[in-house]
């Protein structure tokens, strides 16, 4: 008898070393399919992690890392975006996924619906079914979502921060992320979906990682080094479980703003100072 359970995943960002340890994790429950909410793009091995769901047969879609590398790559030669530090990692990643990935990749929707007989359908985004970029989360925007969408399961992904919601007769998950997961800890997640007859109930896996195979990932793909701070921030992402990524982000933008309150970049010069006098101390072990 096929199972009745579904792998849900998100945000995998090219961390082939967390991906293979959390599909050998859900081989013990025997998932029939895997569905994948988009961003398997974004990080040192991004090719390998495309064809190794495909390998399983996952059911995936693009997320705002997919559309962020057809921005970059569709941009014209004199975009200022490519001088500037500030877009070094999206540069290498945009460099660094294969003519082929991007093909299949591009012909990805950016949400879909997934459906097995005798069972509900369920409706699959990255953040809103209508815009991948749409932050969700429970304590705000996620009952307008769901008045919007005919199917009673909705899975999406993108915030990194794990939750399963029940509202109004309607079931909601984000499993999280296997890169930076926002738990504060070093873990990943993912999410189990089970038919138990009527209706489907959901669980989140915590699997913790080896971080050392992280590193060598983002070390041995040039990535780390390339990506300058941004990629430095990562990695302590990763380990950390906090948003040191988003943080370091935030902080160039501050010091752009304090001699160009409208700046829309952050020039070179200020992102260098920006990555020395970051408190990088605070987030280290």
């Amino acid at each position: 008898m096929e199972s009745s359970r579904l792998m849900v995943l998100s945000d995998i960002h090219g961390n082939l070393p967390v991906l293979k340890q959390v599909l050998k994790d859900a081989e013990k429950y025997k998932p029939a399919y895997i569905l994948v909410t988009g961003d398997i793009c974004g990080g040192p091995n991004q090719d390998e992690s495309i064809r190794m769901l495909q390998d399983y047969k996952a059911h995936y879609i693009n997320g705002n890392w997919e559309q962020n590398i057809f921005k970059y790559l569709d941009q014209p030669t004199e975009d200022p975006r490519n001088q500037l530090h500030q877009y070094d990692y999206l540069k290498w990643c945009s460099q660094n996924v294969s003519t082929k990935s991007l093909k299949q990749l591009r012909n990805r929707p950016y949400q879909s619906l997934f459906s097995l007989p005798g069972k509900d359908p369920i409706r699959i985004a990255h953040g809103a079914p209508d815009n991948p970029f749409t932050l969700i989360y429970p304590e705000t925007n996620l009952t307008e979502i769901l008045e919007k969408i005919e199917e009673t399961v909705f899975v999406c992904g993108h915030t990194h921060s794990p939750w399963i919601v029940n509202r109004n007769e309607k079931l909601a998950i984000n499993p999280g992320s296997l890169f930076n997961t926002i738990t504060h800890k070093s873990e990943a997640t993912y999410g189990l979906l089970e038919w138990d007859g009527k209706q489907w109930q959901a669980e989140i896996k915590k699997v913790p990682f080896d971080f050392s195979q992280v590193v060598q990932a983002f070390e041995s793909s040039g990535l780390l080094k390339y990506g300058g701070p941004l990629a430095k921030a990562v990695l302590l992402s990763i380990q950390s479980g906090l948003n040191i990524s988003q943080t370091f982000v935030d902080y160039a933008v501050s010091m752009a703003k304090v001699s160009s309150p409208n700046a829309e970049f952050v020039p070179n010069a200020i992102w260098e100072e920006a990555e020395k006098s970051f408190d990088w101390k605070k987030y280290y072990n």
